[in-house]
């Protein structure tokens, strides 16, 4: 059963920045992510149920939600990976 792929105009605005190979391979990933919502090479964020994040080629990092009661895939981050995101997206580890 294929889920539903959501994500708002600011996940739109990181996609369009990214360069082009970066860009394209985060879309095939996204298209994919309909069929497979948790694809083998993903890892579930410690602490954070449901919340899976992916590399991309470089330092890129894909991160998403997976609400099966509701078959939806909601994006929340495609971009570079830097030191702070997951505190910046809320789902830092706890100390």
């Amino acid at each position: 059963m294929s889920y539903s792929v959501r994500f708002s105009k600011a996940i739109q605005r990181q996609i369009a920045r990214l360069p082009g190979h970066v860009r394209n391979q985060a879309k095939q990933r996204i298209l994919e992510l309909r069929n497979q919502p948790r694809p083998s090479d993903a890892k579930e964020l410690d602490e954070h149920p449901g919340y899976f994040r992916i590399w991309l080629q470089g330092d890129y990092r894909l991160v998403w939600y997976v609400d099966d009661p509701v078959q939806l895939v909601d994006i929340y981050y495609v971009g570079l990976k830097y030191d702070e995101l997951y505190t910046d997206l809320g789902l830092s580890r706890p100390n």
